[in-house]
């Protein structure tokens, strides 16, 4: 038997899974815990905040729907419509950052 413990001195079936379980507990290790759940408590608080600009985004949609048409061409009409397609980039902004949080958990 050569070293190794296996015939031909490759590894054992046993060996394997525990070079595997070793890589794997150490990947566990690098994010603990408290960690994840610092990551869970700001993805939560993320999501609570996506839904409050979602909220303001569609009051100023709602605003802008109700001008009456001279008006949404006008100075008014085009600051909503700007502060409209901000809000809806900082929507993405945010679910973009929520989903790298969720990645580093995996």
């Amino acid at each position: 038997m050569g070293v190794g413990g296996g015939a031909l001195g490759w590894p054992t079936a046993t060996m394997r899974c525990n070079s595997l379980t070793s890589r794997h507990n150490y990947a566990e290790g690098i994010m603990n815990k408290d960690q994840r759940i610092k990551l869970e408590n700001l993805v939560s608080k993320l999501q609570d905040i996506q839904e409050e600009v979602t909220n303001i985004k569609d009051e100023e949609q709602e605003k802008y729907d109700n001008l009456p048409e001279g008006l949404q061409a006008s100075e008014k009409g085009e600051a909503l419509e700007s502060a409209i397609g901000n809000l809806e980039e900082a929507e993405a902004n945010i679910d973009e950052v929520i989903n790298g949080l969720e990645s580093a958990m995996e």
